[in-house]
């Protein structure tokens, strides 16, 4: 954590002209700037809020820590960045986004590339879709906030369609062989023989 608040600084502290003390306009800002599209529609597109939650990947204490270095005093400053209701959407992303790089190490070496991805994506994904259903869900019963935009909400709209789909395609794929054990892709189409599909 020291290491990752070290760098933290070091990004916030220095643009391509050197050392700057305009946190705006630092390495950092530029990164977070970068991915704040992304959170935008969940209500804590500001870019210091992305950032915090990239660095999570590291560890995800690291979140309120870097939150701590990017805003200050976070009780003065929290509650002109975030309402009650991104407040609530901002925590379930943080707790259901993808876990630690350590995690990901293990993922990949147990499972392999292609299942740390799946895994990477998904868990992004469900993080993404959860803390836009309280932010929407929030925002109608408590009157938080500006109400979402027809943009905001077609995007969200889009994102968790899309998702829908690809589960759906993938639990399809694997029912399409009655005979196979999920293996859809196998050229004998359900027609192998016990042995081969031990060997797989």
């Amino acid at each position: 954590m020291f290491a990752m608040s070290v760098v933290i600084w070091v990004l916030s502290s220095f643009n391509f002209n050197g050392f700057t003390e305009d946190l705006n306009n630092s390495f950092l800002a530029y990164a977070g700037k970068l991915v704040a599209p992304i959170f935008a529609p969940l209500g804590f597109g500001d870019w210091r809020a992305s950032v915090s939650i990239l660095t999570g990947l590291g560890a995800k204490e690291i979140v309120v820590n870097t939150m701590y270095v990017l805003y200050g005093n976070l009780n003065e400053v929290l509650p002109t960045v975030f309402t009650g209701v991104t407040a609530y959407g901002f925590l379930v992303f943080s707790a259901l986004y993808t876990p630690c790089i350590a995690a990901l190490a293990t993922m990949k070496k147990e499972y392999g590339n292609k299942m740390m991805f799946i895994s990477l994506g998904y868990q992004f994904a469900l993080a993404w879709i959860a803390a836009f259903i309280v932010k929407i869900i929030g925002g109608a019963i408590f009157m938080q906030g500006s109400s979402s935009s027809i943009v905001e909400l077609l995007i969200g709209g889009s994102i968790i369609l899309v998702s829908i789909i690809v589960v759906l395609r993938k639990l399809n794929s694997k029912q399409s062989s009655p005979g196979c054990s999920g293996c859809s892709g196998c050229a004998s189409q359900g027609n192998c023989s016990v042995e081969v599909k031990q060997e797989v």
